[in-house]
């Protein structure tokens, strides 16, 4: 947690925290039930982000002690104490205390284990599992939110992708393949679409088969180009994506490398 000290529990006095060195100095009151004690903790979480400087830092921490405290001090509100987990998650994970952060959201997904929360909840773990570099960990979690009807589609495109990225980190390349060339076709989001058909790219412009390449950047290109064409967000957005694939700037140099290494073999 953000706060360090004795075995106390997070309601049991002043502990010291970890990134400025300051102590707490009051604790967290228990309140009638889980639901009013997560109400108080997210009321101190909002004081907290009016405040500046290091007192903002400090009442932030302070904050999501309050809501890990929720878990404890009403054991038998499952609910309230998922949500509080959930909420100190996304707290310390805007600190950059991601492992701290993945602490919390374990602590949420013991409480509450299915549903569309619960849902959010993994496949933010895996982005976390993702950020903290455990990539085995990372691929199972996004493949398993890949298939989690719990999610909305477009959090389904989110965990495909990233799915596929993580089992091209693992060297599992036709494994990634088939979830891109699924996810270029299907994808709810069109933009996910993109950057499905630019990983494509990438793989092959780094496998040295640029005519391959090539053909994934020219069917992404056909693939789109009616919601391109059209003067609306929706047009705005695919036309800014088209114009980031960082495939195609691979492709261009991998091309000039290629006919420099030609020249000099003449």
């Amino acid at each position: 947690m953000a706060f360090t000290g004795s075995s106390q529990s997070p309601s049991q006095g002043p502990r010291r925290c970890e990134l400025c060195g300051a102590t707490s100095s009051s604790s967290t009151t228990p309140l009638a039930d889980g639901a009013a004690q997560l109400r108080a903790a997210q009321q101190q979480l909002e004081r907290a982000r009016a405040l500046e400087g290091r007192s903002r830092l400090l009442g932030r921490l302070r904050a999501v002690d309050a809501l890990h405290a929720v878990g404890e001090l009403h054991q038998g509100d499952s609910a309230s104490a998922a949500a509080a987990a959930a909420a100190a998650a996304g707290e310390l994970r805007a600190l950059g205390l991601l492992d701290e952060a993945a602490v919390e959201i374990a602590r949420a997904l013991d409480a509450v284990a299915v549903g569309p929360s619960a849902a959010r909840w993994r496949l933010e773990l895996a982005d976390l599992q993702r950020r903290r570099g455990e990539v085995r960990s990372a691929a199972a979690t996004y493949a398993a939110c890949a298939q989690d009807r719990e999610l909305d589609e477009g959090d389904r495109d989110h965990a495909r992708l990233w799915s596929a990225r993580m089992s091209l980190a693992l060297g599992r390349g036709e494994e990634a393949e088939r979830v891109l060339v699924a996810l270029a076709h299907d994808a709810r989001d069109p933009v996910y679409s993109v950057r499905a058909f630019d990983e494509l790219v990438l793989a092959d412009v780094a496998a040295g088969d640029l005519g391959r390449a090539a053909g994934w950047i020219d069917a992404c290109h056909h693939h789109h180009q009616a919601v391109a064409a059209r003067d609306t967000p929706s047009g705005d957005r695919v036309r800014r994506a088209l114009m980031r694939m960082r495939g195609v700037v691979e492709l261009r140099c991998a091309a000039f490398d290629a006919r420099l290494r030609d020249s000099d073999d003449r």
